[in-house]
């Protein structure tokens, strides 16, 4: 599919700007977290295979969308108190960023 192309690519500079902050902010400790992001990217696809061109449901809707948001806001409250939940914080956005590539297509991101 030629979305798959346009995920990698994306995925290569969220990976590369995540490094740059981690340099910037000496978060060296941390240097594997966008590799967590890398493969967090690719789990909607897991989930909701692309058999066809409607495989999007739950998983890759607007709804899930929203969820996943909150639940990044109440991770990044816990990492503010301790760093060690920082790995959820990057493959939520991973997960964030596929969904809003998909929100981009043409058939965009189901309600529900």
């Amino acid at each position: 599919m030629a979305n798959k192309s346009i995920h990698q690519v994306v995925v290569v500079i969220i990976i590369a700007l995540s490094l740059y902050v981690m340099f910037k902010f000496n978060l060296l400790d941390y240097f594997y977290y966008p590799f967590v992001m890398f493969f967090s990217v690719m789990i909607p696809d897991f989930l909701e295979p692309a058999k066809n061109y409607k495989h999007r449901a739950f998983f890759h809707s607007q709804y899930f969308l929203k969820i996943i948001s909150v639940v990044l806001l109440i991770s990044l409250l816990f990492v503010y108190f301790n760093k060690g939940w920082l790995w959820l914080s990057f493959g939520i956005i991973g997960y964030q960023s596929h969904l809003l590539i998909d929100a981009c297509t043409p058939m965009g991101l189901p309600r529900k």
